[in-house]
């Protein structure tokens, strides 16, 4: 089956103009055709009601004037002798139902039968009438007045017509005129157009070309920018970006299928190996080989379980906020991490009053994440400190921020790790412990995002590394009243952290 031609974006904006401007010279000329014909008829109209006008005011100055010869056969022979028709334009004086007096020069006469037949058809007695006349194929626009003078019983009538074919004629060669020019002007526009639109449009043309040759096995093609400050450029360059973006992240898809690959090869291999090795003969090896197989794949759950956490971190679904009691909030992460183990002082820095709305179960897993990786890498003994604060928002934030840090005692992060640390599989370059799954931060990360906030990590005051979580704090209120009757509060005395793959802090640092 053959594939139907493109119509490209060239024709169609062509199209539409020339469109536009056919619809546009037709509305013009049709509305400029009809004022013209309309004023003709006005303007004949108003000459027929002037020759009126003129017979009644000569009716009554001879009434006035005692020397005048008085009846109807006097005046009509007097206005008409009087009368001068212009172009176009004639006069008939008809006394008793014969035709009486006519000027001695006009273009037309009203006097054969045909025509007295058609006048004394419209002729209503003490009446001015205006009617239309065929005068042999002229169409004739016509006034016929009914003459009446005191005293005489003779009738008269007083018929004047205008031609009006001629300038009916004359508007139409206008109009052709017009037309043919119309004609003209879209021809040229088009023509014009044409290589105008094909020039415009060429950046588009080759716009489309390199992007046709981009392919998802090689993202690193750009398409040119076109030296002009107009939206054909702003277009380019919002390609451009785009397919940096995409590059971006298919190279990061494909780091990770390598890092997940090899996090999942190592377990695999090692369950592998223990098996080829182990004496199905020998007991002790037997359990040996069986711990160290259900190790390994402990390991491997914990990693599927993470990479589904992230899967999730991206979907609408991933939140569920609600108003939450910020004092109750922070006395259960501190209640939550000291079920957390080790040797360690834990301090609440700060309990603000207040609600404000977020997932706060989706917050306490990262809290309580930070606080595992803050339990694991500072000396027994010392202190690991929660703060919960609100602090104003930068110029790039909105509103109020909630702010939750997590402080330690322990050797700290290197300030050009400080960013790599959040990286999926990333681990600092001092860490020996390869037990976990190396996704813990970019967790916390992914939940602080969610939330349409940011994670990272500084020097904390007196040592040590402090991780700091920011996200918007959403409604919140420092009188402590809240838009739902029930909002959710915290137990403030929790049952340790959850122990599925997705809720579990992640027993492999990332630092």
């Amino acid at each position: 089956m053959s594939t139907p031609p493109r119509r490209t974006v060239r024709l169609r904006v062509l199209v539409v103009m020339l469109t536009v401007m056919v619809l546009g010279f037709l509305l013009t000329g049709l509305v400029t055709f009809l004022l013209q014909v309309r004023s003709l008829e006005d303007n004949v109209r108003g000459q027929l009601d002037q020759e009126v006008a003129e017979l009644r005011t000569a009716a009554e100055y001879r009434a006035q004037d005692p020397g005048a010869r008085t009846g109807v056969a006097n005046l009509l022979q007097a206005v008409t002798r009087s009368s001068a028709p212009s172009d176009h334009e004639a006069v008939l004086a008809i006394v008793d139902g014969t035709p009486a007096y006519r000027p001695v020069e006009q273009d037309f006469d009203l006097a054969d039968p045909e025509t007295l037949q058609q006048v004394r058809e419209a002729y209503v007695p003490g009446r001015t009438v205006h009617t239309t006349l065929d005068v042999r194929g002229r169409t004739v626009r016509s006034v016929i007045a009914s003459v009446r003078v005191e005293g005489d019983p003779a009738e008269g009538i007083f018929v004047v017509g205008i031609d009006v074919g001629p300038q009916h004629r004359e508007i139409w060669q206008r109009a052709g005129a017009y037309a043919a020019a119309a004609a003209a002007s879209v021809l040229i526009a088009g023509t014009v157009g044409a290589l105008l639109i094909g020039r415009l449009l060429r950046p588009l043309e080759t716009l489309r070309r390199a992007a046709e040759e981009v392919t998802h096995t090689d993202l690193s093609r750009r398409v040119p920018v076109p030296p002009t400050d107009d939206d054909v450029a702003a277009l380019a360059l919002t390609v451009n970006g785009m397919l940096e973006r995409l590059e971006d992240a298919f190279d990061g898809q494909r780091q990770f299928l390598r890092d997940a690959g090899h996090e999942l090869r190592t377990p695999l291999t090692v369950v592998q190996g223990t098996l080829e090795t182990t004496d199905p003969d020998d007991p002790a090896d037997v359990r040996e080989s069986r711990e160290i197989a259900l190790e390994e794949l402990e390991r491997m759950s914990r990693l599927v379980g993470d990479l589904s956490e992230l899967a999730r971190a991206g979907r609408p679904d991933f939140l569920t906020p609600r108003p939450v009691d910020l004092d109750l909030f922070a006395q259960s992460l501190l209640a939550r991490a000291e079920h957390l183990g080790g040797d360690h002082h834990w301090l609440l820095e700060d309990s603000p009053a207040g609600v404000a709305e977020f997932d706060d179960q989706r917050l306490a897993q990262a809290v309580l994440q930070l606080a595992a990786n803050a339990v694991r890498y500072s000396p027994p003994g010392t202190t690991v400190t929660l703060g919960v604060h609100r602090r104003p928002a930068d110029r790039t934030e909105h509103g109020e921020i909630l702010e939750v840090h997590v402080d330690d005692e322990g050797p700290g992060v290197p300030e050009h790790e400080r960013e790599r640390i959040f990286d999926r599989f990333a681990r600092g370059t001092g860490v020996t412990d390869t037990a976990g799954t190396g996704l813990g931060l970019p967790i916390v990360r992914a939940i602080a995002q969610a939330h349409g906030g940011s994670a990272h990590v500084t020097a904390a005051p007196g040592g040590g590394a402090r991780f700091v979580l920011r996200v918007p704090s959403r409604g919140s209120r420092t009188d402590g009243a809240t838009d739902d009757p029930h909002p959710h509060n915290p137990d403030p005395v929790p049952e340790p952290a959850p122990e599925s793959p997705g809720e579990r802090p992640d027993e492999n640092p990332d630092r």
